[in-house]
């Protein structure tokens, strides 16, 4: 009978010197055990109260955390990514909506993402994740996806191998403005040299030049650091903290009061959203010092085409010469293999 009662019980009985099937011999016996009694009840219930507060104060920690984490991969630009191979299944953080045209609460398969990707991207992005599962190489990858407009826009990819030998997590970034200002300098810079050869003023096109050069050093310095933040390190830290997190999701008040990493999470993530933020303000500063460059570029270039006063030149050209050079410009050796050109130039 008395593997019926609970031990605590038990205890109290012993302590009273009473058994379960017995009354006390005295009412200061009974009183005694009333009062023990109601004192574990107290205690039990200043438990249950602290408990109950811990849990309360852990749950509006977390709270605030999830919304440290998902404004520090807002004003970064970026979300996190894990793909498992085994269930082809890739898990989005929220962000991803504002990026490309997924659902964040859904899952995708691989090649419903691949849809998204541009179609000179895909083949070199399957054969780098095919890579990293089969040999445990992590990767960097530029591609073009289509974002929430329907256009085609600019991201980075960066993956990591997780423990399984299936899995994979990273970011995605967006670098498309990065992209785009690189364009608008190779154009400009082109459309400089073709200037400054068909006006024939080479003392006016080796001082254009050397201003072009100047600002070119500029942006390059600005593209440089701009591609120094993207690259640092924390970036692969934030999705550790979140495999972390999402790894002990079963006791995550426990892992993040008692075990030594998950103490150290929140002041980690308050620390890098400050660090997020002061990166975005410095990138923003970048930005534009490479739109005012720019600007001053095709200023550079309007003013020398004012005062060259010249739309064009006649030059002899060697036709041969010009039409494999076109060749050269458009083939593409590794899709144009079952492409086989002839050339059979007749001298006049």
């Amino acid at each position: 009978m008395e593997n019926q009662y609970h031990k605590l019980l038990l205890r109290q009985l012993a302590r009273a010197e009473t058994k379960p099937d017995e009354l006390p011999d005295s009412l200061d016996k009974w009183q005694a055990f009333l009062f023990r009694i109601n004192k574990t009840y107290q205690e039990a219930d200043q438990e249950r109260y602290l408990l109950e507060r811990s849990m309360e104060i852990s749950s509006r920690e977390m709270m605030v955390l999830n919304e440290k984490l998902e404004r520090a991969q807002h004003v970064a630009r970026l979300c996190y990514w894990l793909y498992s191979s085994e269930h082809d299944e890739i898990i989005w953080s929220r962000e991803i909506h504002s990026l490309i045209k997924l659902d964040s609460m859904k899952t995708q398969t691989f090649v419903e993402f691949l849809k998204l990707v541009h179609p000179d991207d895909r083949a070199k992005l399957q054969k780098l994740v095919i890579k990293a599962l089969r040999d445990r190489v992590n990767y960097t990858y530029e591609m073009r996806l289509l974002d929430t407009s329907g256009q085609y826009q600019w991201f980075r990819t960066i993956a990591e191998c997780q423990g399984e030998g299936n899995q994979l997590s990273g970011v995605l970034i967006d670098i498309d403005r990065d992209k785009k200002n690189e364009e608008k300098i190779k154009e400009l810079s082109q459309k400089l040299l073709m200037t400054a050869h068909r006006a024939g003023m080479s003392e006016i096109a080796t001082s254009v030049l050397h201003n072009i050069g100047n600002i070119l050093n500029s942006l390059n310095i600005s593209l440089n650091m701009l591609k120094d933040s993207f690259l640092e390190s924390y970036y692969l830290k934030l999705f550790k903290v979140i495999e972390m997190i999402r790894n002990n999701q079963q006791n995550l008040v426990q892992f993040l009061m008692e075990d030594p990493k998950g103490k150290l999470i929140a002041e980690y993530l308050i620390a890098l959203g400050e660090v997020l933020v002061k990166e975005r303000n410095k990138n923003l500063e970048e930005l534009t010092s490479i739109e005012d460059d720019l600007q001053h570029i095709k200023d550079i270039v309007s003013m020398q085409q004012t005062f060259s006063g010249v739309s064009g030149v006649i030059e002899k050209i060697y036709i041969p010469e010009l039409i494999e050079t076109a060749l050269q410009i458009t083939a593409n050796p590794g899709k144009d293999k079952l492409i086989h050109f002839e050339k059979n130039f007749m001298v006049s």
